[in-house]
């Protein structure tokens, strides 16, 4: 028997309830060791690559650790319960946010997406996201 939990799958009603949330922490995108994510006490995930483990993490404690990452980002992440099947969702958000240059990593979560966006364009990220429709 499947254990079966859905989100919402239609795009009109994902991007009127998105409800953008900022988080006012600073994160970043580094590489580590199998033993090092252990060191790593705030991380939010990882991700095994054929070149070594990507880690999302406070820039802080990459910096601290002194592990090798990449800029500085802020978590959006969007309110709305969206479904691992749902279309279209992560396009319309990636286009609006690449149509003003902003770059955008995207993490899907079980019940919401997240978006990491350079520090500088963070606010302007949110405007952005909360103007979809």
């Amino acid at each position: 028997m499947e254990n079966s939990v859905s989100g919402e799958k239609d795009i009109s009603v994902l991007l009127t309830a998105l409800a953008p949330v900022l988080d006012a922490e600073v994160y970043t995108f580094a590489t580590v060791t199998e033993a090092e994510i252990e060191k790593l006490n705030r991380s939010l995930g990882f991700f095994r690559e054929s070149e070594g483990v990507s880690v999302i993490c406070l820039l802080r404690e990459a910096q601290t650790q002194g592990l090798k990452h990449e800029g500085g980002f802020r978590k959006i992440s969007c309110s709305v319960y969206s479904s691992l099947h749902a279309v279209g969702l992560t396009a319309r958000v990636s286009t609006a946010l690449a149509d003003r240059r902003i770059a955008c990593n995207i993490v899907a979560g079980f019940y919401h997406d997240h978006l990491f966006v350079p520090v500088a364009r963070a606010e302007e990220a949110m405007t952005i996201l909360s103007s979809l429709k």
